[in-house]
This record gives structure tokens, sequence and C-alpha cells, in this order.
């Protein structure tokens, strides 16, 4: 228990240990703790009268301590007490609490001597509330005895009176003593709960009737969201409680639910038999305008869990076409649910299956919207027209829309035996429409083998089934149409599927596309006046680079023969590169479109996709017409003089500084009789060539130099500034050029070569260049690929020969994933099997259920797989053979 109780003493009024003496005939004091409760052993709290209540189950270990500061000088320290303390930082190191055993007389006598129980805990529980709870009646009364009469009625931080502890831990005689001393029944708690509604919510009948019994009590007081006891009472389906209560059977909570209500939500069939007999209303709605009927229909048995002859009143009767504020009835809310009992007592009533709700939906669209395949069978039982088949709901879906949209494809299949028409919605979508954007593979199937010319009906935008599975990223629906030979055409954006999916970045549609069969005739299908819907190559690049280059994967074909023969080769090919200037033969001649020599390389170079424009395929096209290791040194040549140009400036400050003073000072001598020439030779002089002897030296000896100090000492600053420090600081420019240049040098000298190439081919015939450029070419890499004389050239300019690798895409993981794949269709499979099994099983037993049928967009397998996988032996084949196989007879 939680309860212990507590005496505050202030410094002066401390309790001297030798009064602990004064405890005539105390058969055991067990500890005065300081701060800290100490807890008794089991059998010794059981003995006492109130000490359970008192130690509260906290366990402290017992830890002797100094009584210094407690005992006065000469004192002794008792017998049969240990002390207890806590650090003097804890705020309540001055809050003593006594625990000990003994009875009313013992207690009596500690009050006696000052010490105050009316200490409260940190959540505000006083003593009483604890022993309300204990039941400890002497207790109570003693701490009641001279007090005023608001101690009963005494809150905690939660509003919880101690009639409202003693309600919740059942303790009855508690109670008894509270109400007779005057506490009143009617407070509510934090919660808005009174201690009657915590005693009907926890079942305590003997509690219950206590609480009714008092006067005072307000059996019908409302507490949380206006929920009565007996609505409580009801949600516990609590029969023996709601005949003690006998409170207002019709009053309703803040939802409106009546008690009748709130017992058939929660399936309390007791409680609402009761409260039928007790003449209940049936006809009170709740705020969504539903009554009792509503939420019978929609339990398991619900009906057959009402008393007969209730079912035959006539106040029942006439709530079967009672609707709620959507405008459902009973029958709608028992096919959204699926139950087949209720359906059929529904219908036995003579219930029209044709009522439609607010949104003109009839129960047939809500038990084909959920899958509700029994529910469906039993509505189509003994229809004799089409015309509930193919009614639509306010935004035109039929139950066949509604059915393919959430890929319930049993419920497709069904409706279609029955005679389903395949008609369009408001938005012109028909239910191949709805099944593809969901990615229901095997409702799409059983649409398409009922009615294959489904495939090309256009919504209003010109979408087929193939856009809308293509937008959603389902791959698998996209292969599925593709093989049903779908017509790939052009929306009224001039969009194909293929151009909805690389705008939507849908990866896996598009790696499937490429790897059908019909990849080339999609490719085709584009508007070549169209700006945002261009050829797909060429979107491909933009949008989804990496299946791209997979796509080029594709263009490089290997030899059969080993990778180290001489004959093994390689067949690398450009169709794809050619786009989409090998696809404008169809092109009429009033659209007048033209297309820039090598598109699908400018497009790689604009946005910079460095890795297409590496692939081997790319390299061998460009390979073919340009000497690709010549590129990177124009480049740097380029890079170069741009970086010498801009450092002209100071060149040509210093070559006029050095120059003019050179033909002040040697202007005796012919290179220097001039500025002109005195320009030109120290030009010359920057590369190195500063001729010492001839200028310098011979003139000095022979006397012929006019200002010696000043022509040596301007010889050394030009050798300083000129070719040591300037051409040193151009060729470190020049390195850190380079060093920048080769890391973008790939794709620099690319886009050089595209632009030459562009260049080159606008002013080349069309004619001219069909007859020259090469679809595909062949390379065999274990052979030299020129001939004597170039290889010759190649060797004396260190060209290397460039070799393409055939990217290896048979990775360890990709085989490990691979296998993984496998053993998952394997145990799919066999999970198949023994759901048949069970559902076999379950249908031998008679047991009737209503299950969700559900399509899973990623089950689709073509029919080649799936014809494999039926005939895989398997142990449970024979399993089911047997039970088929079974003769079933029927119960008598």
């Amino acid at each position: 228990m939680c309860g212990h109780l507590k005496a505050m003493l202030r410094e002066d009024e401390e309790l001297p240990p030798h009064r602990l003496g004064e405890l005539p005939h105390m058969e055991q004091v067990s500890s005065i703790t300081l701060g800290l409760p100490v807890s008794l052993p089991e059998q010794k709290a059981s003995d006492c009268g109130w000490g359970a209540a008192a130690l509260g189950g906290t366990h402290v270990d017992p830890m002797k301590r100094s009584l210094g500061k407690m005992l006065r000088i000469g004192e002794k320290e008792p017998q049969g007490v240990v002390y207890h303390g806590v650090e003097d930082s804890m705020p309540d190191s001055k809050d003593f609490k006594v625990v000990f055993e003994g009875n009313e007389c013992r207690l009596q006598h500690f009050i006696k001597n000052r010490w105050k129980l009316s200490k409260y805990e940190e959540a505000n529980v006083s003593p009483l509330h604890h022993a309300a709870a204990e039941g400890e009646l002497e207790l109570m009364k003693m701490i009641i005895s001279g007090s005023s009469c608001e101690v009963l009625n005494v809150m905690d931080n939660f509003g919880n009176t101690p009639l409202h502890w003693a309600a919740e831990n059942n303790q009855v005689e508690s109670a008894k003593f509270l109400l007779t001393e005057g506490a009143n029944p009617n407070l509510r708690n934090s919660s808005m709960m009174a201690p009657l509604h915590l005693a009907v919510q926890g079942m305590y009948n003997e509690m219950t009737k206590v609480l009714i019994e008092h006067s005072s009590t307000n059996i019908n007081l409302e507490g949380e969201n206006g929920n009565t006891a007996v609505m409580i009472t009801c949600s516990k389906d609590n029969s023996e409680a709601l005949e003690i209560l006998g409170a207002d059977m019709n009053v309703t909570d803040s939802e409106g639910r009546s008690p009748l209500v709130l017992a058939t939500a929660s399936a309390s069939w007791n409680i609402v038999n009761l409260l039928l007999s007790k003449g209940a209303k049936v006809n009170i709605k709740d705020h969504l305008g539903r009554n009792f009927l509503h939420f019978t229909v929609q339990q398991p048995h619900g009906l057959k869990s009402l008393r007969p002859e209730f079912m035959q009143m006539q106040e029942i009767k006439a709530l079967v076409m009672d609707e709620d504020n959507d405008g459902c009835t009973p029958l709608h809310y028992a096919c959204k649910q699926g139950v087949p009992v209720s359906v059929n007592n529904l219908l036995g009533f003579n219930v029209s299956i044709h009522s439609k709700s607010k949104d003109k939906k009839s129960p047939l669209h809500f038990a084909a919207s959920y899958g509700r395949i029994n529910t469906c069978q039993r509505l189509l039982q003994n229809i004799t027209d089409t015309r509930l088949l193919n009614e639509g709901d306010l935004h035109g879906m039929t139950p066949l829309h509604l059915a393919a949209k959430n890929g319930h494809d049993k419920v497709v299949q069904l409706l279609l035996k029955k005679g389903a028409l395949f008609l369009s919605d408001h938005n012109g979508w028909t239910a191949l429409h709805h099944a593809s954007m969901g990615g229901y593979t095997q409702t799409m199937k059983v649409i398409l083998d009922t009615n294959l010319k489904c495939t090309d009906r256009l919504d209003e935008e010109g979408n087929t089934a193939l856009h809308f599975a293509a937008r959603e990223g389902h791959a698998k629906a996209v292969a599925l149409l593709l093989n049903y030979d779908a017509d790939i055409i052009l929306n009224k954006q001039w969009a194909s599927f293929l151009h909805i999916a690389l705008h939507n970045k849908r990866k896996e549609v598009v790696l499937t596309t490429i790897r059908n069969k019909r990849w080339d005739e999609c490719l085709k299908v584009f508007n070549h006046c169209s700006p945002s819907n261009k050829c797909p190559v060429m979107e491909m690049i933009e949008y989804l680079p990496e299946c791209m280059k997979i796509l080029l994967d594709f263009c490089m074909i290997p030899s059969t023969e080993d990778k180290s023969c001489q004959d093994y080769h390689i067949e690398y090919s450009f169709r794809y590169l050619h786009c989409p200037l090998g696809l404008t033969k169809k092109i009429t001649p009033e659209q007048e479109v033209q297309y820039e020599p090598l598109p699908i390389l400018n497009v790689m170079v604009q946005h910079s996709r460095i890795e297409l424009l590496n692939h081997p395929v790319c390299k061998e096209y460009l390979l073919m017409k340009w000497f690709e290791n010549c590129g990177i040194f124009i480049v740097m040549l380029e890079v170069i003089f741009k970086t010498l140009l801009r450092s002209t400036g100071v060149f040509i400050f210093l070559l006029l500084a050095f120059g003019l003073s050179f033909y002040v000072l040697l202007n005796v001598q012919e290179a220097f009789s001039s500025p002109l020439l005195s320009l030109i030779q120290t030009f010359t002089m920057m590369l190195g060539d500063v001729n010492y002897r001839d200028a310098y030296l011979e003139p000095f000896l022979r006397n012929e130099l006019a200002y010696p100090v000043l022509s040596f000492a301007q010889l050394i600053a030009f050798t300083m500034f000129v070719p040591i420090v300037l051409v040193n600081l151009l060729i470190g420019l020049a390195v850190g050029d380079i060093a920048e240049v080769q890391k973008h040098a790939s794709l620099k000298r690319i886009a050089m070569q595209v632009e030459l190439h562009t260049s080159l081919e606008k002013k080349l015939p069309l004619w001219f260049l069909r007859k020259v450029d090469q679809k595909s070419i062949v390379v065999y890499p274990n052979r030299p690929r020129h001939g004597r004389m170039l290889r010759l050239f190649h060797y004396f300019f260190g060209i290397q020969e460039t070799r393409q690798e055939i990217p290896n895409t048979d990775t360890c993981l990709e085989l490990e994933m691979l296998k993984q794949k496998y053993r998952l269709k394997d145990l799919s499979t066999l999970l198949e099997k023994q759901h048949e099994l069970i559902k076999l099983i379950i249908q031998k037993m008679e047991i009737i259920s209503e299950t969700e049928d559900e399509d899973n967009h990623s089950s689709f397998q073509d029919r080649f797989k799936k014809e494999r996988l039926e005939q895989m032996n398997s142990k449970w084949n024979f399993v089911l053979k047997a039970v088929k196989a079974k003769p079933h007879c029927p119960k008598h």
C-alpha cells in the first residue's frame, strides 16, 4: 500500500528518545525513521490493526546511524529502537515518519503527546485516504474524532475524496462508515468521475448497492463525456449492476448515445436484452444519426443475439429502413462490415437492396468496395436484371469501379459474371483505369481476360490505363499492359506513358519498359514539335541518367568466344545516339522540325552527364570521329594561353621599363641602338638569352660601357624580376591550370569534341552524313585497332591505344538477390497452397466467414511462370486433392 503516517516536528519539538519509555506494555517498536519509511516483515504487519496501512510496502534496508545530535548529554540509547536518517540536503530532512506495530491505544498515546496526523503527502493525500482504501475503521474513527466534517471530503491533487479511494478499492465498510459520517457521494474528481462511477467501472456491485441506497446519491449524475452510471454499466456488460441502478435508461451522453446504443456498440447482449425488456427507447440516435440497429448489424451474430420476441416488435421492424445522417440504412452497415448473417436477417425483413445513401451508393457499392465476396453473392443471388450492377454513385462509379479501385479481384470476377458492364465514371475512368492506378495486377488480368478492348479506353485527358500505371510507378502493371498489347498513344499534353514515367522519375517503370519486347515501339511514340515531351532518350538523359546508362549497356553485345581469344569481339550499337535524327522519317513536311547534329551527346553535355559521356559506347562513337588522346593537350594549350593573356599587363610594364633602360645604358651596341631594337632584345632576354659576354663583359673590359655600375645593376634587377620571378610564376600558374584541366578535362574534352562535330556536321549535307555515318562497329579487343604506320605514329607520340571493357553486371550481390527472389517465390507458393487447404477445411466444418479479398500489386507473375509454379510437386497437392475428393456429409 502507498500509505504512511507522517508527523511534522519543528526543531524545538524534537522527540527525546527517553520519551519512548513512556510506552508501557509495548510489545515491539519497529522503528522511528527520519525522512524514509521502513517496512516491516509481512507476517508482523498482518498481526497489527493498522500497521499495513501505515507501512505502505516501501522497503528500506536498516542502517544504523549516530545518535549524537538527537540524544542529550548523559542519555543512553533506548533499547529496541533503530534510527534511520536521510541526507541533510533533502528538503524533508526534518520530517519524521512514525511506523510501528501496535493497536489503537498505543497510537492514541502518541496522539496525546502532540503527534500530528494532519501531514499530507506530495499528492495531497491525507491519512484518511489511505485508511479508507485499506478499510481500517478504527483508524478512520480516530482520525475523524475531534475534526470537522470537512475532513471527510478532502481531495487529493486528482480530486479524489476518501470515498473515491474506498470505492475504487472496493472497501464496502469504509464507504458505509464515510457515508454515515456525512461524506458527499456526488463529488466528482478531475476526470469527472463520482464514487458511483468508479464502483460501476470496477464492477463492484456490492459497493454500487451501498452507494445507491444512500439517500443523497444522484444516480443520474453525469461524468466524463456525459456518461452516467447506467452507460458505464452497459459498456461493461454488467446486468446485475443495471438491475441495482434502476436509473433513467434513455439518458444520452455528449455524443447523443443512449445506454442501449452503448451496450450494442460494445456487444453487451445481456444488457441489450435487459434494456429492451425494461422498455428502453430503440429510436434514439447518436450525433451521426445511428440507432441501436445500425450497431447491432455490425456485430457478428448481432441480430441472433436479440431475443426472438424483440425482433417481432414493430418499433424495431421500423428501424430496418431508418437512415443515418449519410443516408445509410442498417443494410449498408452490414454490407460494409461484411456480416453475412446480418445481411440474411435484414433481407428476411424484405429490405430493399436498391436503397441509396446520400452519395447514391447502394449496399452493393459498399460490399464491393470493401471486398465482401460472400455479401456480394447474397445480394446478387435473386436479382432479375443488371440495374443494380451498373448503377453509378454520385461520382458515376459502379460497384465494378469500386471493387477494381481497391483490388478485389474475386469480387470483380463475380460482378463480371453477373453482367456488369465496362462503363466509365464522370472522369472517363474505367475499371481498368482504377485497377492500374492501384497497381492491382490480378484485378487487371481479370478485366483484360474479359474485355481486351478496354485497354484503349481514354479518360477526359486522353490518358489510358498505361498512363495511370506509369504515373503511380507500378512497373508490373505496365509490363502486364504491354504484354496485352495495349496501345501506346499520346494524351492531350502530347505525353506517352514513358514521358509520364520519366517526368515522375519512376525508375522501375522505365527499366521494365526498356527490357520489354515493345521497347522500340515505345521509343518512337512522341511529338517532335512538343517542347516539354521530347524524344524519350533525351528525356531519359535529363531525368533518369541511370536508366540511360543501362540502355547503353544493352548496346554492347559481346561475342560468345572466350575473352582471351583473338576472335573475341564486342559490337557497339549507336542506334540510340542517332535519336531523334533516325526517327524523323515519319515527320510530315508541314512540321519542319530540324535537329542539330549529335543531339543526344549535346544533351549529355548540356546536363553534365559525365558518367554517360564516359560510357564505352559514347567513347567508341567519338573515337570513330576524332583523335581522342590529342584532345586533352589541346584543352591544356587553350587554358594556358588564356592564363598568359591575363598576365600580359605585367609583362608589358616590365618589358617597357627594362627595354628603355637598356636603350639608355647600352645604346652604343647595335642590339640596343634604338628603342624598338632594345625592346625586342629585352623580350629575347626574358627567355634566357642574356648574352652576357658580348653585351656586358667584353665592353666592360674595353672600357666601352658608359655607365658600368648602372648597367650591371640593371642586369641583376632584370635577371631577378624576369627570368627568375616572373617566368617561374607563369610556370606555377601553368602547372596549376594543368591540374585543374586534368580534373575536369574529360568533360571539357568531350564537350569540345561534341561541339566540333556539331559545327562540322551542320555544314555537311544530310545525305552525305547518312552515307558515311555508321550505325554500329565491331571492336576486337585482343587485336590491334590500327595499321602499322598509325601504330608507329602512336608509338613516337606516346599515344596509348584505348580499349573499352564491357561492364560486368553479374555481381555477387545481384546473384544472391536472385537466389532470395526464387526462395521467396517458393515460400509464397507453399503459403498459397496452405491457405487454400485451410479454406477447404473451413468449408467442410460449415464455418461462414466474410474474408476481405485483397489483391496485392506485387504478386503479379506472367502466365508462363505461374504455370510452372502450379506444376511444381508439393506435399500439399496430395492433401488438397484428398480434402476435395472426400465426400461431405451434411449434418442432420
